[in-house]
């Protein structure tokens, strides 16, 4: 069938003033949908009076890829708002926030877990996160020793994105130990475990259940290599060689050091070495790696993860991305613990953090009269696409239909070409937002909250009233 054919024959067809395509801007822009959520044909150009067709949905603003969140830890976003107390004693850093965050993981129990999640989902598409990747761990139940009885915490999970309308590309981790040279775990790190058998047969189940849940097919993980040993690593890459494979590596200086004891080098020469890095592949973080190292997981094609709000949060560093960009790596857009929670504001802060450190403007897009924020914003909904192993990040035929509605905030930015919209979003305030968010074709959220917020919010309001102890200290 002819692209003209299969705009008359989709089940929906959407006409967008402005759309953001692959090879740039386009006017008058009409979008077709199949039954399944996917865009069969983009027409540009089109004129809404043409005879013989059914009229489209108007959209009511530009349009642009939506991108994906590729690594959650939903049940974290409890402690936002929490942390943010001077010690009486000691430096506040990633490790004494760890023990918090240990505090509450082993107090949710699958119920609570649900809950939260859709809640997060929901802010998240929201935000404009139309698919997440979930870094899973709670791999036991909180009562109960028997693996078995966490498989029902990751099925939450899928189900939760499922309510929310959220694409769920579920990464279960292995976890196997409390730290370099097999440190045995602590009561604290108990629930997270499994061998690997158990994790082989989990990935299987909840595989089944993603197919059952209209979801994507999960992807694998190792927690980081402190957590499970490189030889364990490596036969997790082997038993799943071609779905999306994520790992923690190099967030904090003490797990270079340790690593450097244990292996004699650093945890990212280490993957380099031992996971046959390839563009299936996402390292979340890499904050502290060398430019030697960052240069050959560029070369290998995979992804890194970047996770500004949190990595700001917690006191990580930061991440030579302008070094790594000019060397052909790709990055991701993650919110992890979900202290933060808008794409605009992360790639904000990735565009100011390089600034800052080159003391000069627009340093991350490359050099030509590219507009910044454009850039940015299609490199990440594309390099998230990769890392989530899916169809997406683009609006063109055969990707999912998911796109942000985007909107003036002000005179000033209703004044503003349409190629200046992404840069006053991300690096101006106050000028242009997102109005409307559509996922597989369908709008989950407009002015900021998900059409179901108030559903989801009395849920955790009420979850959170009947366990108060989950902020026991």
């Amino acid at each position: 069938m002819n692209p003209a054919g299969q705009i008359e024959a989709a089940r929906l067809r959407y006409f967008a003033p402005w759309a953001l395509l692959p090879e740039g801007w386009w006017r008058d822009v009409l979008i077709a949908v199949d039954a399944g959520g996917s865009i069969v044909a983009v027409e540009t150009g089109f004129n809404a009076d043409r005879q013989g067709a059914a009229p489209p949905h108007i959209l009511p603003g530009p349009v642009i890829p939506a991108p994906a969140d590729v690594h959650v830890h939903s049940f974290q976003r409890l402690l936002a708002g929490r942390t943010q107390t001077t010690p009486a004693t000691g430096e506040d850093d990633f490790w004494s926030w760890r023990r918090g965050m240990y505090r509450l993981a082993n107090r949710i129990g699958t119920e609570q877990l649900a809950v939260i999640a859709a809640f997060v989902y929901s802010e998240l598409m929201a935000a404009g996160y139309t698919r997440i990747g979930e870094f899973h761990y709670l791999h036991r139940a909180a009562d109960d020793e028997a693996a078995a009885s966490g498989q029902a915490m990751a099925e939450s999970l899928l189900h939760a994105a499922g309510e929310t309308g959220v694409a769920l590309t579920l990464l279960p981790a292995l976890y196997q130990y409390g730290g370099f040279g097999r440190q045995p775990a602590s009561d604290e790190q108990r629930r997270f475990l499994l061998s690997l058998d158990e994790y082989l047969k989990r990935h299987a189940a909840l595989r089944a259940c993603a197919a059952a849940c209209g979801q994507p097919s999960p992807g694998a993980a190792v927690h980081s290599l402190r957590a499970v040993e490189a030889g364990t690593a490596a036969e997790v890459r082997r038993a799943l060689p071609t779905v999306p494979f994520h790992l923690h590596i190099a967030e904090q200086p003490a797990e270079v050091e340790g690593c450097i004891a244990a292996y004699g080098t650093t945890p990212i020469r280490l993957a380099l070495e031992r996971l046959a890095l390839d563009q299936h592949c996402c390292l979340v973080h890499a904050t502290h790696g060398t430019a030697d190292e960052l240069a050959a997981v560029a070369a290998s094609g995979a992804v890194v993860a970047l996770c500004p709000g949190t990595e700001a949060d917690l006191g990580d560093g930061l991440f030579p991305l302008a070094g790594f960009l000019a060397r052909g790596g790709r990055f991701a857009l993650a919110s992890d613990s979900n202290a933060t929670l808008s794409p605009l504001t992360e790639l904000q802060r990735l565009e100011h953090q390089a600034r800052l450190a080159a003391q000069r403007r627009n340093c991350l897009a490359p050099a030509g009269g590219v507009h910044s924020g454009t850039w940015l914003w299609q490199h990440a909904a594309q390099a998230g696409a990769q890392a989530l192993g899916t169809v997406g990040g683009e609006i063109a035929a055969g990707r999912r239909a998911d796109w942000l509605v985007l909107r003036p905030l002000s005179a000033l930015g209703e004044a503003l070409p349409v190629e200046h919209w992404l840069d006053a979003a991300i690096l101006g305030e106050g000028l242009i937002g997102i109005d409307e968010v559509y996922a597989g074709g369908v709008r989950r959220a407009a002015h900021g909250r998900h059409l179901d917020h108030e559903r989801y919010g009395d849920a955790l309001r009420a979850m959170l009233k009947a366990n108060p102890e989950l902020f026991d200290q």
